[in-house]
C-alpha cells in the first residue's frame, strides 16, 4: 500500500510539474494581436454587473464607467441589484445606469446574470455582453479593445484582470496568483492554440451565444463561469484572451475572506471536474482538446499554493523515511522555476519578498479550505469588497 501511495504521489507531482512548465514556457511565445485601427462599425454593448449588498462599492465603481474611449451611445450599463439600498439605486439612475432588481430566495450569480440577460433582450439589440463584478473597473480602452477582438471573429473574450490594490502581503500574493494564472492558463494555452479559460468577470461574449449557453447551465450552480466556458468550448468556439483589455480587480486582503473565497473556488473546481468528466472524454474523442484540457487536465490539479506546500512536505517525508529524494527535489525545483518565470517583472520587488514569508500561513489557510470545501455548497458565500482603493485611468 505504501508503494502504491508513493508511486501515485510521485506521478502526480511529475505531471503537475510537466504541465506547469509546458504552459509557463509557452506563455513567453504568446503574441497579442492588438489592432490600432478604428472599427468600421461600433457594436452595441450591454454591461452586466451583478451586485449583492455592495452599496458603496458599486457607487465607487460606476464613477469610472463613463471614462471609456468607446462612444457612450453604443454601450449601456445594467446593475443587477440584489439587496441594495433605495438611495443607492437612485444615485445609480442619476448616472444613467439601468437597474434590474434581483430577489431570489436561493441566490446565485448565475440566476442574477440569467435575469439580466432576459431583461436586456427586451431593450435595444446588443451584439456584445460584458460581465463585470461590483468592484471591477474597466481601463478606458477596455470596450474598444473588446470591440476590436469581436470584429476579428472572436465570439468569447476574456480580458486581463489586474490587481487594483497591493496594500498588504495577502493582497500581493493574491495578485501574483492571478498574474501567474494569466500567464500559464491564458497566454500559455493560447500560444499553443488552445482556448483560454474565463475568470468570472472582465469577460465579453456574443449576446446570442451567451443567452443560448446560459439555457444549458444549472442556474443553482455556484460555479457558473466553469459551466459557461465548457458550454461555449463544446460548441466549437475558443475563448480569446485579450491581454490589453485591462480590468482592475480588488484583491483579497484578509485571511478570513481569502479562506472563504478559496473554499468556494476549490469546491466549484471539483464539482465541475466530476460533472464534466464523461463529456471531457467524449470531446477528446471528437478532437476538442481545449475542452479536455480545461475540464480535466487542468481541473485534476490542486491549487498552486497547496501543491507547493505538499511538495515540501513530501520531500521532508522521503528524507525522514530514507527514500531517495534527488529526483523529487529536482522536480520540485523545476515546478518552482516554472512558476517564477510566469510572474510578471513588476512583482520582482522587496514587497513581494516580504509577502512570500506568508506562504506557509497561506498554505495552512488553503489546506483548511480544501478540507472544509463541502461546507461552501450549503451556503451563499459572498466576497466583500472595500471602497478604499482608488485608481487612475
Amino acid at each position: 500500500m505504501q508503494e502504491v501511495i508513493y508511486k501515485f504521489l510521485q506521478t502526480y507531482f511529475v505531471y503537475t510539474t510537466a504541465y506547469t512548465a509546458l504552459f509557463s514556457i509557452a506563455s513567453h511565445f504568446y503574441r497579442s494581436k492588438k489592432s490600432c485601427a478604428r472599427p468600421s462599425q461600433y457594436q452595441r454593448i450591454a454591461i452586466l454587473i451583478p451586485v449583492y449588498l455592495e452599496n458603496e462599492v458599486i457607487l465607487q465603481s460606476v464613477k469610472y464607467i463613463h471614462q471609456q474611449s468607446y462612444p457612450s451611445k453604443f454601450y449601456d450599463v445594467f446593475v443587477l441589484a440584489d439587496s441594495l439600498d433605495v438611495k443607492t439605486l437612485d444615485k445609480l439612475r442619476e448616472q444613467n445606469i439601468h437597474i434590474v432588481e434581483i430577489d431570489f430566495e436561493q441566490r446565485t450569480k448565475a440566476k442574477a446574470i440569467s435575469k439580466g440577460l432576459c431583461y436586456i433582450q427586451t431593450q435595444n439589440s446588443y451584439e456584445i455582453t460584458v460581465i463585470l463584478d461590483a468592484d471591477n473597473v474597466m481601463d478606458k480602452d477596455f470596450l474598444f479593445i473588446v470591440s476590436q477582438a469581436y470584429a476579428s471573429g472572436n465570439m468569447a473574450i476574456q480580458g486581463q484582470r489586474v490587481a487594483k490594490n497591493k496594500n498588504n502581503n495577502i493582497a500581493i500574493l493574491d495578485g501574483i496568483s492571478e498574474a501567474v494564472n494569466n500567464a500559464i492558463f491564458r497566454k500559455g494555452y493560447q500560444a499553443l492554440g488552445l482556448s483560454a479559460p474565463v475568470i468570472g468577470s472582465g469577460m465579453a461574449f456574443n449576446t446570442h451565444l451567451l443567452v443560448s449557453a446560459f439555457q444549458e447551465i444549472d442556474l443553482a450552480s455556484k460555479g457558473e463561469d466553469r459551466e459557461l466556458q465548457l458550454e461555449i468550448i463544446k460548441r466549437g468556439h475558443k475563448i480569446h484572451y485579450a491581454e490589453e483589455a485591462l480590468v482592475f480587480d480588488e484583491k483579497v486582503d484578509n485571511k478570513q475572506t481569502f479562506g472563504q473565497q478559496r473554499k468556494r473556488w476549490i469546491l466549484n473546481q471539483f464539482i465541475s471536474l466530476i460533472k464534466s468528466f464523461p463529456s471531457s472524454v467524449k470531446q477528446l474523442l471528437h478532437g476538442n482538446l481545449s475542452y479536455f484540457n480545461i475540464a480535466f487536465l487542468s481541473a485534476i490539479q490542486l491549487p498552486r499554493i497547496i501543491n507547493i506546500g505538499l511538495f515540501s512536505l513530501w520531500v521532508l517525508l522521503l528524507w525522514l523515511f530514507n527514500r531517495s529524494t534527488g529526483f523529487t527535489i529536482v522536480t520540485f525545483g523545476l515546478y518552482l522555476l516554472s512558476i517564477i518565470i510566469a510572474v510578471p517583472r513588476g512583482y520582482y520587488t522587496k514587497s513581494t519578498l516580504l509577502a512570500l514569508t506568508r506562504l506557509p500561513q497561506t498554505f495552512g489557510i488553503m489546506l483548511l479550505s480544501l478540507f472544509n470545501a463541502r461546507q461552501a455548497n450549503k451556503q451563499f458565500i459572498h466576497t466583500s469588497h472595500s471602497t478604499k482603493h482608488e485608481i487612475e485611468l
